[in-house]
C-alpha cells in the first residue's frame, strides 16, 4: 500500500491560530478546510460560504484514471473523481458510500444496495450494472495490478438497478472483500463503449479541462455528499522542475495551496510557520 507524509500549507492571516489534524483526508476534507482558512474565518462558519477556488502544484499523470493509481497525485484524483461503495469513516471503522447498505450472504456472496437517487455529475442516474461495468474494464486495463482482487471473486452480478452481488472464490468474510472495496482502484467511473469516460463524474469532483501543463476541476453538485464548503473549482498545475514550489510559496502570487513531503527543511518549516501559514499533517 501507499504509504506517504504529506503537509499541506494554505495562507492565512499573520498570527492566525493554525488547524491541524492527524486524521485521514479526503479532497473533501482538506478543500473544506482550505476554504475556511483562505476566508480567514473560523471552519465552522466557512461551510456557510460560497465555494472559492484552490490554486495548487501536482505532477500529474498525463493518463488520468481513477482505477491506475502508481503516485500520490494518481491517488488523489482518483478519489476526487470517483467514489467507492463503502469508505471509512473518522474512526475507522467501515460505513455506507455509495451503497445504502450491504447484506453478507454465507458462505461466499455480499450484496450491495445502492442509495436512492444516485447520479453522476451530469444528472443521470448511476446504475448497478454501470458499476459492474466499470469494474470488467478497470480488470481488463489493469490485469496486473488489480490481479489479487479479481481472481478472489467467481462473478460479479447486477441483480437490478440498485443491487450488485459480488461471489467470492473463499468464505466471503475472510476474503476481506469488503476492505478492498474501499481502495479508490474499486471506485465508480462512467464508461463508454467499455472505454473510461472521465467527462462525468461520481465522485466530489469532474475534469472539466486538461492540457499537457495543467488540469481543472469542477465541484460536483450531483454527489451524494456536496456541501457548500466544497471548492467550486480546483485549478492544479504541473510543476517546474528547476523550482521549489515550497521554498517559492512566499512569493508565489497564484498559487494557494501547497504539499511537500514530510522531509520539509526545518528552517523552512520554521520560517513558514512564524510568516503566520497552516499545516496539515497526513499519513496514506
Amino acid at each position: 500500500s501507499l504509504r506517504m507524509m504529506q503537509q499541506f500549507m494554505q495562507r492565512t492571516t499573520k498570527g492566525q491560530s493554525m488547524y491541524s489534524t492527524n486524521r485521514w483526508f479526503s479532497w473533501r476534507n482538506f478543500l473544506s478546510l482550505a476554504v475556511a482558512i483562505n476566508l480567514n474565518l473560523p471552519f465552522a462558519s466557512a461551510v456557510e460560504k460560497k465555494m472559492t477556488t484552490i490554486r495548487t502544484y501536482m505532477n500529474f499523470s498525463e493518463k488520468i484514471d481513477p482505477a491506475g493509481i502508481a503516485t500520490l497525485t494518481d491517488l488523489e484524483l482518483s478519489v476526487a473523481m470517483a467514489s467507492t461503495l463503502v469508505t471509512f469513516n473518522d474512526q475507522r471503522g467501515i460505513v455506507a458510500a455509495l451503497a445504502d447498505h450491504w447484506e453478507v450472504i454465507p458462505p461466499s456472496k455480499i450484496q450491495f444496495t445502492l442509495r436512492s437517487g444516485l447520479k453522476w455529475s451530469d444528472g443521470s442516474a448511476i446504475t448497478a450494472n454501470q458499476f459492474k461495468t466499470c469494474l470488467e474494464r478497470a480488470r481488463r486495463d489493469y490485469p496486473n495490478d488489480l490481479k489479487s482482487f479479481f481472481e478472489s471473486l467467481a462473478s460479479i452480478d447486477a441483480i437490478d438497478a440498485k443491487t450488485i452481488s459480488f461471489t467470492t472464490r473463499n468464505d466471503v468474510v475472510k476474503s476481506g472483500i469488503l476492505l478492498k472495496l474501499t481502495e479508490p482502484m474499486y471506485a465508480l467511473v462512467a464508461t463508454k463503449d467499455g472505454n473510461l469516460d472521465v467527462t462525468k463524474s461520481s465522485g466530489p469532483f469532474v475534469l472539466e479541462k486538461q492540457t499537457q501543463a495543467a488540469i481543472s476541476l469542477a465541484a460536483n453538485e450531483h454527489w451524494y455528499k456536496f456541501e457548500n464548503s466544497i471548492p467550486k473549482r480546483v485549478e492544479i498545475v504541473r510543476p517546474k522542475n528547476h523550482i521549489d514550489a515550497v521554498e517559492n510559496f512566499e512569493h508565489d502570487k497564484w498559487a494557494n495551496l501547497i504539499s511537500g513531503d514530510s522531509l520539509m527543511n526545518s528552517e523552512t518549516h520554521a520560517r513558514l510557520k512564524r510568516e503566520g501559514y497552516s499545516f496539515w499533517e497526513r499519513s496514506l
